[in-house]
């Protein structure tokens, strides 16, 4: 069982097959909230704290758990729920009416101060330099093809990074898509909302990406929504 601090405010740990047999943890336990499984998280916590100094803000503490193809269990903790965008699928709707709203000022800003666009510039470029950005990666998976091409056919703008792989075990294509966002910002890209509009999301867990890029075949190596987006527009 080892720690990882992801960032400022996530802790993730794996959990092999090993680990929780010999803590007599099932799979079905951790997911039902059986005692037992709440026992053996909340010792977790208490490691967690011991070794990387994780403190978790209020009672309530946000927990992903997440199937690795080996069987593994990745358990991502967070200290500060607000600050977690991991957790944008609980909130799609809000998330997209921010992303509207901010679209909106910003339109009526532009139109109102064209006059003064040099001095707005200049602070805007700023703002950018000071704006703490970062590449949020996710996963999604889906039945078909089909449902890859109909999500790349509605995308208006590319992603950062994309690339497609078969998970011919479970008979499903996985989407990795990698996007730049300001880290402190609580708005959610909207390539992200369309992939889960048309697939699931699976992880925003490096390790299972690991695990995804080991043991799956990769078809799109580099900018799969946009060549899928061409491929769309071309037949």
């Amino acid at each position: 069982m080892k720690f990882v601090r992801i960032n400022e405010y996530t802790v993730n740990c794996i959990l092999t097959a090993d680990d929780l047999e010999e803590q007599g943890i099932r799979i079905e336990d951790l997911l039902k909230k059986e005692e037992s499984s709440m026992e053996f998280l909340h010792g977790i916590i208490e490691r967690a704290t011991e070794e990387v100094g994780f403190h978790p803000d209020g009672n309530v503490l946000p927990m992903q758990i997440t199937m690795l193809p080996d069987d593994s269990i990745s358990l991502t903790l967070t200290e500060n729920p607000s600050k977690m965008i991991g957790n944008f699928i609980e909130g799609f709707t809000g998330a997209l009416q921010k992303l509207v709203s901010s679209i909106e000022q910003g339109k009526k800003a532009s139109e109102s101060e064209s006059k003064e666009e040099g001095n707005r510039t200049a602070v805007a470029d700023q703002k950018a330099e000071s704006r703490k950005m970062t590449v949020l990666k996710m996963v999604f998976s889906f039945k078909q093809l089909s449902d890859v091409l109909k999500l790349a056919a509605v995308v208006r703008e590319y992603p950062k990074e994309s690339s497609l792989f078969v998970d011919r075990k479970k008979g499903r294509y996985l989407l990795l898509i990698g996007q730049e966002i300001d880290k402190e910002e609580s708005t959610i890209s909207p390539i992200f909302l369309h992939a889960g509009e048309y697939g699931d999301f699976v992880s925003a867990d490096e390790r299972f990406m690991e695990h995804m890029r080991e043991t799956c075949d990769c078809i799109v190596p580099r900018d799969a929504i946009k060549r899928l987006h061409l491929l769309g527009k071309a037949v």
